[in-house]
């Protein structure tokens, strides 16, 4: 599976997992995504990451946390706040 559709699908799941308020679950599954575009080097990536970490913190009533990671993906992918 190439790396793009692998990311996809994993945002896809953390949000159905936010749907079914299973956060942790959708926690773990963006930390590693997270994380693999990190040693992969794609901002792209990393900030539609951090795009969706601040929805999921958005809906757990973490607004300050939420809006560290919409900053972060903002400063990752500026051409598309």
């Amino acid at each position: 599976m190439e790396t793009t559709e692998k990311i996809r699908e994993e945002i896809y799941q953390a949000f159905r997992k936010m749907k079914e308020q299973d956060f942790v679950g959708a926690e773990a599954l963006l930390r590693e995504g997270l994380g693999q575009a990190e040693l992969e080097g794609n901002k792209l990536q990393q900030g539609l990451f951090c795009s969706t970490f601040g929805v999921l913190y958005k809906m757990k009533g973490e607004s300050r946390e939420a809006w560290r990671y919409y900053e972060r993906a903002e400063k990752l992918i500026p051409e598309d706040p």
